[in-house]
């Protein structure tokens, strides 16, 4: 989703002057989904009917990026996953009564169509993330976000996935406004060497990556035979609804912090799945809930607060967490939010949302 002036009306609500109180749905705890390793082969064509993929649960439906299960989308939407030591693979099924596309050139506007968008963060820093959007015709934009936009980031669109495989299937016909259609699928297979880049270059059992699926689903009217998209009295397309897997709580993909977790498991007879660690998550929570009163802060003041209390005390209604572990150091215009754990780990966000984990020596 490359919109980055709605992202910022998207977050008036936070870190707008008169913000008062955090959305509760920023604070909600993201998705959780466990892939399979799979030692068989897959091959790519839209379809996933191999035995293996009979192995992979599907994840629960997309629901809205906003408002999540309150508001249902108008047509299903389900994803599963598997790996090996080379790929990670993701299906992704689609109930749609009128399939349809239009570009075709790598790189491009994908998301002006109906479309696909898979957002990687594997070291989980919220920086240096990867975009992916495909298309029904299998067009690809993939890029990489240096930093989130709200925090002045840029996309990187000459960066390519190495080695990508993928392929689409229609249950019915592409761009014939005549007929009523089925859905379609997405098969995909993302080189692990290529997603993680100059890190480690493997998984392991146990691993994790942060990772968002999306919709984007856009209002069309059918012109001369064709599909087209609806325009306000300005001409303007109308904006898409955005159906996710990991619920975000305002109207961006652009939000790392808010990506649901894909948990790498060995298989299925693996006595010990892997899980995510809920005491770091709820302070994880708890830190992000500082890190947007410092925006809202600064939106009011031009500057952020230098100590913990200031925030607490311009922020009430927050009931933002009172505890020793959690430590700020900060100046007028930059900070760092700390939580100790008890073991000696620890965990800081810093004013451009970057997080960092560690352990005392």
């Amino acid at each position: 989703m490359k919109t980055p002036s709605l992202f910022c009306l998207c977050l008036a609500g936070v870190f707008a002057a008169q913000a008062q109180e955090i959305d509760s749905k920023l604070l909600q705890s993201p998705r959780i989904y466990t892939a399979k390793k799979t030692t068989g082969t897959i091959t790519i064509d839209g379809k996933a009917d191999e035995a293996q993929w009979g192995r992979a649960d599907w994840t629960v439906g997309y629901t809205d990026i906003m408002y999540g299960e309150e508001k249902p989308a108008a047509y299903a939407t389900r994803s599963k996953m598997l790996w090996d030591d080379t790929n990670v693979y993701l299906y992704v099924e689609f109930e749609e009564p009128h399939i349809w596309a239009t570009l075709k050139e790598h790189d491009s506007s994908v998301f002006q169509d109906n479309a696909l968008e898979v957002f990687f963060d594997p070291d989980d820093d919220t920086h240096n993330y990867i975009e992916f959007q495909i298309n029904a015709f299998t067009t690809v934009w993939d890029l990489i976000m240096d930093l989130p936009y709200r925090n002045g980031g840029r996309s990187l669109s000459d960066w390519d996935i190495k080695g990508l495989q993928k392929a689409v299937y229609i249950d019915g016909t592409l761009n014939n406004p005549a007929d009523e259609d089925r859905g379609w699928g997405i098969e995909l297979a993302f080189p692990i060497k290529s997603i993680l880049g100059g890190r480690r270059g493997v998984i392991k059992p146990g691993d994790y990556w942060r990772m968002n699926l999306s919709r984007v689903q856009r209002e069309t009217e059918v012109q001369d035979g064709q599909y087209r998209r609806k325009t306000d009295s300005n001409g303007r397309p109308l904006s898409p609804d955005y159906w996710v897997w990991s619920p975000v709580g305002e109207v961006s993909l652009h939000a790392p912090e808010r990506m649901g977790y894909v948990l790498f498991a060995e298989d299925d007879g693996n006595p010990v799945p892997p899980t995510i660690d809920h005491e770091e998550e709820g302070m994880r929570l708890e830190l992000w809930k500082y890190y947007y009163v410092q925006q809202a802060y600064q939106g009011e003041h031009g500057t952020y607060a230098t100590d913990l209390r200031a925030l607490r005390d311009a922020y009430p209604k927050d009931q933002l967490a009172v505890a020793d572990a959690i430590q700020l150091f900060a100046t007028p215009y930059q900070f760092l939010l700390r939580y100790n754990y008890p073991n000696g780990q620890y965990i800081t966000i810093d004013h451009l949302g970057k997080v960092r984990k560690g352990k005392e020596d």
